[in-house]
């Protein structure tokens, strides 16, 4: 597995948009939009951490349309603090979600369904390379100082060491802060961009662990800057981490190119 981040193309840039779709300019990925689904077959995966996690969690469950997700409660951003688990018995696909502990900003949530992200590493029973960790921390975090979240994010580093002491195969991926309206001095981009300069500082050059940079990816779409991205920009994440989650779907691709290219050179 490799990472993305901040790294920079010989343009100068990360990477761009056009018609909608995100193209990076520093890693070599796998288009998934439209086969998101068939990636994650026979997969079990959590969601560990905020709201902006959660929304990967909520999109890929709109993707089955034949499904209702009934225990999701919804308040006026649609998003809530707690817990959550969907399957599909079709796809043999199992997700969960669960918020991290705290700092947070949301209040009228259960204490029994918080938890810290460390914790929920050790604790979870599903090991295997078709179990999937997606982790985000940050945005309630401008709260604190960076030391205090350099400590929590060491934490979960440890937790992932211990997991891949017996599941070293096991791929994580680790979501950065995206752009957010500015709406008051604890709540800007600038001290977002720091925690994820903690985050890149900490959690790189871990095995099996993919560091997905969305910083860009919502700094760079039309719908401007949004705590809450639209689905577009959702679309566009989920399937830059699909890269690194399918690699079969790589090599298929690069298969089926390499046969319609002996094909045609028979041809000609």
């Amino acid at each position: 597995m490799g990472k993305i981040r901040n790294a920079e193309s010989e343009t100068g840039l990360p990477g761009y948009y056009y018609n909608n779709t995100w193209t990076s300019l520093k890693c070599r990925t796998t288009e998934y939009r439209d086969n998101i689904l068939g990636c994650l077959r026979n997969k079990t995966m959590y969601f560990l951490g905020d709201s902006t996690i959660r929304q990967w969690f909520i999109f890929i469950i709109e993707q089955f349309e034949q499904h209702k997700l009934q225990s999701v409660i919804k308040d006026d951003m649609g998003f809530r603090m707690g817990k959550d688990s969907w399957k599909s018995q079709e796809y043999n696909l199992s997700m969960h979600y669960h918020h991290h502990g705290f700092p947070n900003r949301i209040s009228l949530v259960p204490t029994t369904d918080v938890h810290y992200v460390a914790n929920m590493i050790d604790s979870l029973s599903s090991h295997g390379t078709n179990t999937v960790y997606f982790i985000s921390t940050g945005a309630h975090f401008t709260i604190t100082n960076l030391d205090f979240y350099r400590n929590r994010l060491r934490g979960i580093k440890d937790a992932i060491y211990r997991l891949h002491e017996h599941s070293p195969d096991m791929p994580i991926i680790i979501k950065s802060a995206n752009t957010r309206e500015p709406t008051s001095t604890d709540r800007s981009n600038w001290y977002h961009e720091e925690l994820n300069t903690v985050l890149y500082e900490e959690m790189s050059g871990i095995p099996n662990v993919v560091l997905v940079d969305v910083w860009n990816m919502t700094t760079g779409h039309s719908s401007g800057w949004n705590i809450h991205p639209t689905n577009s920009v959702i679309e566009n994440e989920i399937s830059l981490a699909l890269s690194f989650i399918c690699p079969k779907g790589r090599k298929k691709e690069k298969s089926k190119k390499n046969a319609k290219n002996r094909h045609l050179k028979n041809n000609s």
